[in-house]
């Protein structure tokens, strides 16, 4: 991802107060991003939405052509570095 869009999107989510930026105490260059209970509730309402919208769009699939899509696509997803659902960071 161009670091042009995680600026924007981090200065959007901090805008919603879904995180906080606080600079790296070893690296001054660096920002740490951190989820504020706001951006947990969001996250989780997103959750539920990709949920929803999952049965949705594999309704019409037999459960062993669902389970493939699946897995296909958490194959996709970890090939290009995206954390699964059950891989997200713990609150802190």
């Amino acid at each position: 991802m161009a670091p042009s869009l995680v600026v924007a999107l981090a200065d959007h989510l901090e805008s919603l107060d879904a995180l906080r930026r606080m600079r790296d105490p070893e690296d001054r260059r660096r920002q740490v991003l951190s989820l504020t209970g706001r951006g947990r509730e969001l996250l989780t309402a997103c959750a539920e939405i990709a949920h929803r919208l999952d049965g949705e769009l594999a309704a019409e699939l037999a459960g062993r052509d669902r389970t493939a899509l699946r897995r296909a696509l958490a194959t996709i997803a970890t090939t290009a570095g995206f954390p699964l659902l059950g891989q997200l960071p713990e609150k802190r």
